[in-house]
């Protein structure tokens, strides 16, 4: 009777009353709040901010700015320090701690304008052909 209103089994409700006839209410409070226990010590967590704080560049990354991607990625890479974290994990770690990876948006000032180039590769002649153009300006064939 007791199962379906709360939408549990009756074997889970029974186990509670019988827990509940051995050692009263604490029979209520939880020993584990559920999911997968943590995997980053405190100790982890203030080496990804420092990380996260630090250039890629001064880290030997090819890069001047961290996305949540690349950082999880060079997280799981470090030599002698292995951190394991899902980006969502790390999302959110990074939003606690107040930190947020400065990110270009795809239209970015550009002082020195845009070339373009549309080109095609001739698999069979083993050859890249195609044409520059700087924005507005006419395009130029290449390779000259």
């Amino acid at each position: 009777m007791i199962a379906q209103p709360v939408q549990a089994d009756e074997d889970t409700v029974r186990d509670v009353i019988h827990r509940f006839n051995e050692i009263g209410l604490a029979c209520l409070d939880p020993q584990r709040a559920g999911g997968r226990p943590r995997l980053l010590t405190p100790d982890d967590e203030d080496f990804v901010i420092r990380t996260a704080t630090t250039r890629p560049t001064r880290l030997g990354q090819p890069f001047t700015r961290w996305s949540i991607r690349k950082l999880a990625a060079y997280l799981r890479e470090v030599h002698g320090r292995v951190i394991r974290i899902g980006r969502e994990a790390l999302r959110r770690l990074l939003r606690r701690r107040g930190i947020k990876p400065n990110r270009l948006p795809a239209t970015y000032r550009r002082p020195h304008g845009v070339t373009y180039f549309h080109g095609c590769y001739s698999v069979g002649d083993d050859r890249l052909w195609g044409v520059t153009a700087a924005a507005g300006a006419l395009p130029t064939p290449w390779p000259p």
